[in-house]
């Protein structure tokens, strides 16, 4: 059970990095880089003098793994831009890819 936990916690530490890596090319971009890209953002709010843009993928499912209840999965992009640049970038979500490569900037 130890061996278990302790290689999932590195696989996790592994995706996160590539994830991290993946949205790291974003940053310097502006919003309309990322326009082009992944299209129009879902939400935006400002944030300490800074700009937050959310792309956000969802769904919901009825009646699987064995049980009649609704589960939504979703995953959220988000782009922080201060100054018209890019400062930040990050996906949180329990459906996130775990190759986050497609979402890298081009």
């Amino acid at each position: 059970m130890k061996r278990l936990a302790v290689f999932c916690l590195l696989l996790s530490a592994c995706a996160a990095g590539d994830n991290g890596a993946a949205l790291a090319t974003w940053n310097g971009a502006t919003l309309e880089d990322a326009i082009s890209q992944w299209g129009y953002p879902d939400a935006e709010r400002s944030v300490a003098g800074a700009k937050q843009y959310d792309w956000v993928k969802s769904f919901q499912t009825v009646g699987t793994y064995g049980d009649a209840a609704q589960h939504t999965f979703s995953c959220t992009r988000t782009l922080t831009i201060s100054q018209g640049r890019v400062v930040d970038a990050k996906a949180t979500g329990n459906n996130c890819p775990f190759d986050m490569s497609k979402f890298a900037r081009h």
